[in-house]
């Protein structure tokens, strides 16, 4: 257990989809040890992705009160919530849950609610 690493993970949102893996684990270096970056491609929207930095937890408290833009596209910087191998959603399920957030979203502009 000493040799153990203490890690945070962030949620990133509002990726462009030329943002890539290497460019997340620059720009969050910044801020301190990063130890691996992913990306999440979201097949049916066409300008955004999200993606998940994992790093030491002094980059977790600088990024999240930081604005980070990457790309002139403002960056949504979050504590992970859970840790990805414990969840049980496959990608179908949080496909459709983005979906049914996106559709509500967009009702709620289009009704004025």
């Amino acid at each position: 257990m000493k040799n153990q690493k203490k890690t945070a993970t962030l949620f990133v949102a509002r990726l462009t989809k030329q943002v890539t893996a290497e460019n997340l684990i620059q720009v969050f270096s910044t801020f301190g040890r990063v130890y691996k970056a992913r990306i999440i491609p979201v097949e049916f929207n066409e300008q955004f992705n999200y993606g998940f930095v994992e790093a030491e937890p002094c980059v977790l408290q600088q990024a999240c009160a930081s604005i980070i833009t990457l790309f002139d596209v403002k960056l949504i910087v979050k504590p992970a919530t859970g840790q990805p191998s414990e969840r049980s959603q496959t990608i179908e399920e949080v496909k459709k849950k983005f979906a049914r957030r996106t559709v509500r979203k967009f009702r709620r502009k289009l009704y004025g609610k």
